[in-house]
């Protein structure tokens, strides 16, 4: 296991892993909610972690020491939502995620495998005091993953610990935002850097909003069947906060003129159709370097 990875595990899910006992719980849409406070008292550790097949859902983990998790999804719309935010020197780490999943097929022109585009939106914003372990750390991810299961009977399985997809699905696409911000000491010990596609050092206590969209397609054949999974998931150690609540957003850019059905019945059924990718602050701002130098060096040059 990489270092990356040992820092994610610990931020959002500690040092839980999948039983080797795998059951199936669903065969067409779910959603699974799981947040966690760690304390600095052990005994008061708090877990909670459901599942349903309803087509939306919205949960606070309790807390006495002024912690706020909470995450919202909805199929209808593909957002999700999360946040975990700590003011509190009793808490030591906070995590907070929602996955929803669906099953989807789809119908061409001509019956014809056709190449269809999709985009996912993130916006919030992310705080770090400096305090907790290495100066602590806050962290948000958004991520869609779309799997052919064609002929699978079940292609969901739970691991005792968090719902994933049949490791006999194939992944066919997969897109994901993270955003990151921590202390340099976070830093030099879990070498995040090239893991997260945005990664600023700060300790101020000073709120960073984030904006930033991606797109990607694949082959959708209309002989098979896919299922797609929604994941946001928030988490801070130390003082701090991952506001991603409003909100992860999925939403198919181009069917090129195909249709789709999900297994829920309700999957984007009330979703907006405009969606449009817009490009990260920072792709903005470099852009606009750019073109300010390229400006002062024709107006140097002679005529």
């Amino acid at each position: 296991m990489t270092k990356v990875t040992t820092a994610i595990s610990i931020l959002v899910f500690g040092s839980m892993s999948h039983s080797a006992l795998a059951m199936p719980i669903n065969d067409i849409s779910l959603i699974e909610v799981r947040q966690f406070e760690n304390r600095t008292t052990p005994s008061e550790n708090t877990l909670i972690k459901f599942t349903t097949t309803n087509n939306s859902v919205s949960n606070a983990l309790p807390s006495n020491v002024g912690s706020d998790i909470r995450v919202r999804g909805d199929l209808s719309t593909g957002q999700t939502g999360s946040v975990a935010t700590s003011t509190s020197a009793e808490t030591n780490n906070i995590a907070s995620r929602i996955q929803m999943f669906d099953t989807l097929n789809f119908s061409t022109s001509g019956g014809l495998p056709t190449n269809i585009t999709f985009g996912l939106n993130f916006d919030g914003s992310l705080t770090n005091d400096g305090t907790g372990i290495s100066g602590g750390a806050s962290t948000a991810q958004a991520k869609v993953s779309i799997f052919d299961i064609t002929g699978l009977n079940t292609w969901l399985v739970s691991g005792g610990t968090i719902t994933y997809a049949n490791p006999l699905a194939l992944l066919v696409a997969d897109l994901r935002i993270e955003f990151a911000v921590g202390s340099q000491d976070f830093i030099d010990i879990f070498s995040p850097s090239g893991f997260f596609d945005e990664l600023i050092v700060n300790t101020s206590g000073q709120t960073f909003d984030f904006d930033l969209s991606k797109q990607t397609s694949f082959l959708a054949d209309p002989s098979k069947t896919y299922g797609i999974q929604l994941s946001t998931r928030t988490g801070t150690i130390g003082g701090g906060s991952s506001n991603f609540l409003n909100t992860s957003a999925f939403q198919f850019t181009n069917l090129n003129g195909a249709s789709f059905t999900s297994g829920s019945g309700a999957f984007l059924s009330n979703s907006q159709v405009n969606f449009v990718p817009e490009p990260s602050s920072v792709l903005l701002v470099s852009t606009a370097f750019l073109l300010l130098i390229g400006f002062r060096r024709k107006r140097g040059q002679p005529s």
